[in-house]
């Protein structure tokens, strides 16, 4: 009886691995076939907002973000599976897409952070903590890094940790970045220079706002960490970890499209400083003046006019300004 037994449960346990290894492998192929997707979606973006400018900090960002992923997924996907020796490889190839991405990924949040909220020492301290914590997260990965290979994945408890370090990061920054906005909302209702009537605001479509400003790309990304975790407390199953292996690929797309959203704002901003019509303004809050249509902080509008026309012609940005939006979204929040 005790054979009879012994053998079902190897029986289930092999085609609950067989169903395990399918899942994984269309999971593989869906996640690829996403990624490209996304990558031919977006190429006549790409090529006139990242390949055609002049290269800057963001634009390996961009690169990082955007291609190294698609490396490991065809690593695992198509190579993976054939070699009977393969964790070597398996590591560095994960090293590459999956720990350099992250390092992009947290790069991004904390440059968004840091760009809309107001500068002073909470805005400081909180950028400080945030990157603490991005850093922690990264640490986690390079850990994991030492123990995953072709056939197993790291520990458990190394996984959890993880978990619990990307859903921190993710909401502490997306509440963060949140605030910030709120907070320049609020000033336009004070600026001095271009004062925005209560008709003007309730023109606004707030979620023309959320949207343009970047809040929903992150919110995504915290629900979906958020689901991963749930997913991966439920009992175990065949999907446990397929929500998980998706928000790498799914984070990458989403901070992608984010990027080129903000090239496409500053390149406006360059287009009406030629035309004088308007200029796009960069600068830190004055501690007189707040921005009254700008998503960011600025300066008088001379003192922007000079930032911004040095920045227009010499095509010089830096990373902390590629993360900062122009006057175009909420005007169009207004007329839109």
């Amino acid at each position: 009886m005790g054979e009879v037994s012994d053998h079902i449960l190897a029986v289930v346990a092999s085609a609950h691995k067989a169903r395990q290894l399918q899942v994984n492998e269309f999971a593989n192929a869906s996640r690829i076939t996403l990624i490209l997707y996304d990558v031919l979606l977006n190429l006549d973006r790409e090529k006139r907002l990242i390949w055609e400018e002049k290269f800057r900090a963001s634009t390996l960002l961009y690169y990082i973000l955007r291609y190294p992923v698609i490396a490991f997924q065809i690593f695992t996907l198509f190579i993976a599976p054939d070699l009977p020796h393969c964790d070597g490889l398996y590591k560095f190839t994960f090293t590459l897409s999956i720990t350099c991405t992250r390092i992009a990924l947290c790069m991004s949040f904390i440059l968004r952070v840091y760009a809309v909220l107001p500068k002073g020492v909470f805005c400081n301290i909180s950028t400080a903590f945030l990157t603490a914590v991005g850093m922690l997260s990264v640490a986690l990965d390079i850990v994991q890094v030492t123990e995953v290979s072709c056939s197993q994945s790291s520990s458990p408890m190394w996984l959890v940790l993880t978990f619990i370090t990307l859903i921190c990061f993710d909401v502490i920054s997306t509440v963060l970045m949140s605030w910030g906005i709120l907070l320049i909302v609020r000033d336009q209702t004070q600026a001095g220079l271009r004062a925005i009537s209560l008709k003007a605001l309730k023109k606004w479509r707030i979620p023309t706002v959320i949207l343009r400003s970047g809040i929903l790309y992150y919110l995504i990304i915290s629900g979906l960490q958020l689901g991963a975790v749930i997913l991966y407390w439920l009992p175990q199953g065949v999907y446990s970890l397929v929500l998980n292996n998706y928000l790498t690929p799914l984070s990458t797309i989403l901070v992608s499209r984010f990027l080129l959203d903000l090239r496409e704002a500053m390149n406006y901003g360059r287009e009406i400083e030629t035309s004088g019509v308007q200029e796009m303004e960069f600068a830190q809050r004055s501690t007189m003046i707040e921005s009254s249509i700008d998503l960011f902080p600025m300066r008088t509008c001379d003192q922007g006019r000079v930032v911004g026309d040095k920045r227009a012609h010499s095509g010089r940005f830096g990373l902390y300004q590629d993360f900062e939006f122009g006057t175009r979204i909420l005007n169009e929040s207004v007329h839109g």
